[in-house]
């Protein structure tokens, strides 16, 4: 692949304190013209008015002359004629500007030639070659904003996408608020609700949403690509910050995800499209992506090969871009979302995470939705859900967690989190008071036929739990599967001696009957 010369370029707005900037890539192939669109897109403005650049002693304007009177009269005072004019207007005492002398003036400017050979359709690399090189690029002649630009860096690459913003600083000013005096003075506006013209200024003109603080370069990149065929992509490593030791304290993103959605909803958003135009799109498949980016997110995004990877990626890169987080968070939501995943399964379909995903997104359309409703709501009553947690499925009426079911679900997205060798201790510190987070333990286990750590489980549970004859039975059960008839038979009589001489809360004679007849005919079986 052919190398392409490249320019890194700062460019800052002239008088502003604290400073407005950005650090931008771009070929030095692209013309003046098509520099000055990338420009206009990287600070935000909303090209409406005339521009020039200067450098090299050199000037080229844009051509739409007279855009306004304000602009007419930025080249009118480049005029030596005009100047000339005015001032014989002063000698002789006359107030006042004879017009029609003034439109020959600019009449002739128009017929001007240049004095050297450059125009818009120059490529910028005619002038621009060197480091440390600074010039200027001068935005609306009436407003007057003046823009100082300086290469810092000229390389050659044949990987990297531009046009790319890379960095910078603070919101670009409204259009025509009138240039830095007045923009200043909008600014102190802004501050102060009270202020006499706050609410012509502000809430009518500026919008209340206008935060002079903020740098968008997720969509200031995004922009780039829709206009100019660039790259929003910015390799995470580049973006994410160091984890530090109260990052480090954050076991999971549940119950912080209004804080978080910039990154996960960014990523199921992308998932539930990619599955509107790919029906066959799996659970599984999305498991595998997000587990592959979640071991690899620090490589170049040229190293996965699913096309729904690529796009992840790209999307954390964009939401990384606007907001930063660490790596250790960018992991907490990788999980969250894995964990969502895994919650879906007891619903017995391949797809049930991205159908929840596209329905809860609201892309499916409206047949989709009613469809997607019914089968959620026959499923569920087939399989005994209270209509309460059903209506939780949808965001129904008062359908909300209470603060038990809270912390269970908090409980259950910590555990996923976890490296194997954490799980043990948590489950025997919190699995007592938490029944599903032990089955799903218990279960992993099973799975692994890891039956020494069940024996080590279920001792631990004995000894912190007042339940503990249930925990015998199932370490009796344990023994068994492990080949020791011995151990088990014990056990499991331990276990129903104790339940019939105990009293346990929460369980009623129905309950205690059938749970002591599941018991006595387990050891009528060994």
């Amino acid at each position: 692949m052919e190398k392409k010369r490249l320019f890194q370029i700062k460019i800052a707005l002239d008088e502003i304190k604290p400073e407005i900037w950005r650090r931008f890539l771009v070929e030095d192939s692209v013309t003046f013209e098509e520099f000055h669109d990338i420009i206009q897109t990287i600070m935000s403005w909303d090209d409406c008015h005339m521009y020039e650049f200067n450098l090299n002693n050199i000037s080229i304007v844009s051509e739409e002359n007279g855009h306004n009177l304000a602009e007419s009269s930025f080249q009118l005072m480049k005029s030596t004629e005009f100047t000339k004019m005015l001032e014989e207007n002063v000698n002789k005492g006359i107030r006042g500007i004879d017009i029609n002398k003034v439109n020959k003036i600019l009449e002739k400017q128009k017929k001007q030639k240049p004095t050297h050979p450059y125009d818009m359709n120059t490529s910028i690399s005619e002038l621009i070659n060197f480091e440390n090189q600074i010039f200027f690029y001068i935005y609306d002649f009436g407003d007057g904003w003046k823009h100082n630009l300086v290469i810092e860096k000229i390389f050659t690459d044949s990987q990297e996408e531009t046009p790319l913003c890379i960095d910078g600083e603070r919101a670009c000013p409204p259009e025509n608020c009138r240039g830095v005096y007045g923009y200043e003075k909008l600014m102190e506006i802004r501050k102060n609700k009270n202020h006499p013209l706050y609410k012509e200024r502000i809430l009518v003109w500026l919008g209340e949403e206008y935060d002079p603080e903020r740098f968008g370069m997720g969509q200031i990149n995004s922009m780039l690509k829709l206009e100019h065929g660039g790259s929003c992509f910015i390799p995470l490593g580049k973006l994410l910050k160091e984890n530090n030791n109260e990052i480090m304290k954050l076991k999971t993103i549940f119950g912080k995800e209004n804080y978080y959605a910039p990154y996960f909803v960014e990523i199921e958003y992308k998932i539930a499209l990619d599955f509107i135009e790919n029906k066959e799109l799996k659970d599984k498949d999305v498991e595998n992506a997000i587990k592959n980016i979640k071991e690899n997110y620090l490589q170049d995004i040229d190293f996965f090969e699913t096309q729904l990877e690529k796009d992840i990626m790209n999307d954390l890169s964009v939401a990384l871009q606007d907001n930063k987080i660490t790596h250790h968070e960018l992991i907490m939501v990788l999980n969250y979302i894995l964990w969502s995943i895994d919650n879906r399964t007891w619903m017995d379909d391949k797809q049930a995470y991205v159908k929840w995903s596209a329905y809860f997104l609201g892309i499916f359309d409206e047949k989709q939705k009613q469809n997607y409703e019914k089968y959620i709501r026959k499923f569920c009553q087939k399989n005994g859900v209270p209509k309460k947690d059903i209506d939780a499925i949808f965001n129904l009426g008062d359908a909300k967690l209470s603060e038990e079911e809270m912390k269970s679900s908090e409980l259950e997205c910590q555990f996923f989190n976890l490296e194997d060798s954490e799980k043990l201790d948590f489950v025997i510190e919190n699995g007592v008071h938490n029944p599903f987070l032990l089955s799903d333990y218990l279960g992993e286990l099973e799975s692994k036929e890891d039956f020494k750590t069940i024996e080590v489980l279920f001792k631990k549970m004995i000894e912190v739990s007042d339940s503990f004859p249930l925990f015998e039975f199932q370490l009796g059960m344990n023994y068994l599967c492990m080949g020791n008839k011995d151990l088990g038979t014990y056990h499991i009589k331990n276990a129903i001696q104790n339940f019939e001489n105990d009293e346990f809360e929460g369980l009623d004679e129905y309950q205690k009957k059938e749970l002591l007849t599941e018991m006595k005919k387990e050891l009528e079986k060994i």
